[in-house]
């Protein structure tokens, strides 16, 4: 937060192991400044470890092209709409995290972060990569952008225009060609028609638009940017400017700059290519916003051996044509082919949710893990060249994967697909085998943290430790927040009439199963208790409609033989016709171990699950930890391979999931794995080679597709007819 005025603000904090409040310890705070957009070409230093610098950018954008510095422990945030470039040198000289809060931050030269630094993208951001960049890490669920990005933000005048004296531009168009072209920030635009040549470059449209506008008050009474998007041309629904010129292997970015002409539907594509590669596209309105308002649709890309960008603009409505006021073509700082390096140190394990686009390459490096769910569209395959790239459910690589020997790619859930794999490492499909058949409420023993079923890789929604003990459960890398409210929300997670009232450290340690030395026996220790129970309903909340989710109560014997004789009913609907009850004694049988999760697996019809705990006798159940996590669709644990050209893969296929063979391409495996899943080939030819195995499971061939090769094919084989 930031304070300022006369006012105050009171924190209080309740830590573990403890009943009351207390004021928030000073040593939590870390001081965090905020400026506006940073611009310039001076140096920005950051000499002290916990005292980050957030630049706010509201709309527009800003350069900083002086370097950017800083001691590790300190940090650097992006948030607001805008955009912010950083496009100073400094090899590495920045060795703190950098968080992308909103907007987009665009890095223009190349490593600038030291090869150890986090880079966070948050749900929204975009984090815009021009050059070669390495970090340590790669967190968040927002647009990670290499290479290529098409993008639209709003400005309001020259001060956020993104137009300065300090860049090098190799295009400033002012259309039309009417002797009054404009002058922003120092920054000349030439009057243009719509092909021409100066300082060296050159421009030229197909389908030119032919007409053109300049009431009064006309261009001539303007200044700066107010002069460049007032008069325009205009009359082509479907027209291609392309720049000639341009360096093969350098980085630029084009903009097009408009204003809201009159709240018309002036709904228009977009498409920027670089040569003989498309670097993106982007629908958009540009007469967004209020009347009058300004934008820019930006594009950076790195021009091929061509040395051209085509712009094609495609207008949806025949009324309402688009309108070309200016354009303006920089160049960037870095001199490298686009390419970000995740290389997380052995200890190091990092999740990225988010997408990756562009033109340029994303490659894992480092032994450490780094996780990938959402779709990595990029035109080369994901190189995985040391440690670990596990791929989530949800995770699509139309481009595939390059895995280098001594590396492994692991798909531990399935609902995976790729687009290719080749190289010479691992290729672990892990399967689901902690989820039973049934949906119903179920128990399932556990003897430590190998068979509880909690796993980092794994999304949850809940994780909620109840009681009072100090000690934190974390099991398998997985931290479970310890709680004792009735209601909350805490860490994101958000519940309602927890069954909760009291508080227990826990106790009769005889009656854990569980050795003391694993994860699980912090989380079945200490408990909550003492109601709310029925007919009271417990609700998980903050669900997502229609996602498939597994709940899970852990459990431990308090007492032997104690009559807490409990009902869990689940209501995954509310009050709708779904119900699934369960009932149960956790301290029953006598004499024996009774660690145990109960389950039940659903699909969320609203935004919560309600849960009625009945407890009829003077002993009541206990509640000592939850967990509420996603449920892949495919509980086969299988991933895809939808391959459209051959590919062969010399590496070895490990582990008990399945694999899917589809499209026309044919798919060959030379590596000798011990992969025990099955393997359906539905579409073109699937395969092995000197001597190679996919796997020894059962292997299904589907009408139309084919089996080939030389090496070990499966147990069971069917062939369709």
């Amino acid at each position: 937060f930031q304070l300022s005025g006369g006012g105050g603000i009171r924190v209080r904090v309740r830590l573990p192991g403890q009943t009351s409040p207390v004021a928030l310890p000073n040593a939590w705070l870390t001081p965090y400044s905020q400026t506006g957009a940073l611009a310039g070409g001076g140096a920005l230093a950051l000499p002290a470890a916990d005292a980050p610098l957030r630049a706010h950018v509201t709309a527009g954008g800003a350069q900083l092209g002086g370097t950017l510095s800083g001691v590790s422990g300190t940090g650097f945030a992006k948030s607001g709409g805008g955009f912010q470039s950083l496009a100073g040198g400094g090899v590495n000289a920045f060795a703190g995290d950098v968080d992308v809060q909103g907007g987009i931050l665009g890095f223009d030269a190349d490593e600038r972060l030291d090869n150890a630094a986090r880079l966070t993208v948050q749900d929204g951001a975009t984090f815009a990569l021009a050059g070669a960049e390495t970090v340590g890490a790669l967190a968040g669920g927002g647009t990670l952008a290499i290479g290529g990005h098409v993008y639209a933000v709003p400005f309001n005048d020259d001060a956020d225009s993104g137009l300065s004296a300090d860049k090098t531009y190799t295009h400033l168009l002012d259309f039309p060609a009417n002797g009054n072209p404009a002058t922003v920030n120092g920054v000349a635009f030439l009057a243009a028609g719509m092909s021409g040549s100066a300082g060296g470059y050159a421009w030229s449209t197909v389908n030119p638009p032919g007409g053109a506008w300049n009431d009064p008050p006309n261009d001539s009474t303007r200044s700066g940017i107010d002069r460049l998007v007032w008069d325009f041309i205009y009359g082509s629904s479907d027209f291609t400017i392309t720049l000639s010129g341009l360096t093969p292997g350098k980085a630029y970015e084009s903009r097009l700059y408009f204003r809201n002409f009159a709240d018309n539907t002036r709904f228009t594509t977009f498409t920027f290519t670089a040569g003989a590669r498309q670097a993106g596209s982007l629908y958009y309105n540009p007469d967004t916003g209020a009347r009058g308002s300004r934008s820019w649709v930006g594009c950076r890309y790195t021009a091929d051996t061509d040395g051209t960008l085509a712009i094609r603009v495609v207008s949806h409505v025949d009324r309402d044509k688009c309108h070309l006021y200016g354009l303006s073509n920089e160049e960037l700082a870095s001199t490298s082919e686009p390419v970000l390096t995740v290389a997380p140190a052995a200890a190091t394990d990092a999740r990225f949710t988010g997408s990756v686009t562009g033109s340029g390459t994303l490659v894992k490096d480092g032994d450490g893990t780094q996780r990938f769910g959402g779709a990595i569209a990029l035109p080369v395959p994901l190189a995985v060249q040391a440690g670990t790239a596990v791929l989530e459910q949800g995770a699509d690589l139309p481009g595939g994967a390059a895995v280098a020997a001594g590396a492994t790619l692991r798909v531990p859930l399935g609902g995976v697909t790729l687009g290719a794999i080749s190289g010479e490492g691992v290729f672990e499909l892990s399967g689901t085998a902690d989820y039973a058949a049934t949906d119903g409420p179920h128990f399932v023993k556990i003897t430590g943290d190998a068979d509880c079923g909690v796993s980092r890789d794994k999304r949850y929604t809940h994780l909620i430790d109840f009681g009072s003990s100090t000690a934190l459960a974390v099991v398998n890398g997985v931290t479970f927040n310890k709680e004792r409210a009735v209601s909350g929300p805490f860490c994101g997670q958000s519940w309602s009439n927890a069954p909760a009232s009291s508080s227990h450290s826990g106790g009769n340690t005889g009656n854990i199963g569980v050795p003391p030395s694993q994860g699980i026996y912090n989380l079945i220790n200490d408990f909550c208790y003492n109601g709310p129970y029925a007919p009271s309903v417990f609700a998980l909340t903050g669900l997502t409609t229609g996602r498939w989710y597994e709940v899970r109560f852990y459990h431990r014997k308090w007492e032997d033989s104690k009559a807490r004789d409990t009902t869990f009913t689940f209501d995954p609907d509310g009050t709708g016709p779904i119900s699934d009850a369960i009932s149960f004694n956790p301290d029953s049988p006598a004499g024996t171990f009774n660690d145990n999760y109960l389950a039940y697996r659903y699909v969320a019809l609203n935004d919560r699950l309600d849960i009625t705990v009945a407890c009829p006798n003077p002993d009541r159940y206990h509640i000592y930890g939850l967990s509420n996590e996603e449920v892949p669709g495919a509980l086969d644990g299988s991933a895809t391979l939808s391959i459209a050209d051959d590919c062969v893969f010399d590496g070895t296929v490990t582990g008990s999931g399945g694999l899917i063979k589809s499209g026309a391409g044919a798919f060959t495996v030379t590596g000798v794995g011990d992969a025990t899943g099955a393997l359906t080939v539905s579409g073109g030819a699937c395969g092995v080679a000197e001597g190679g195995r996919i796997t020894s499971g059962p292997v299904s061939v589907l009408a139309g597709a084919t089996l080939f090769g030389h090496g070990q094919m499966g147990g069971p084989v069917s062939v369709a007819s």
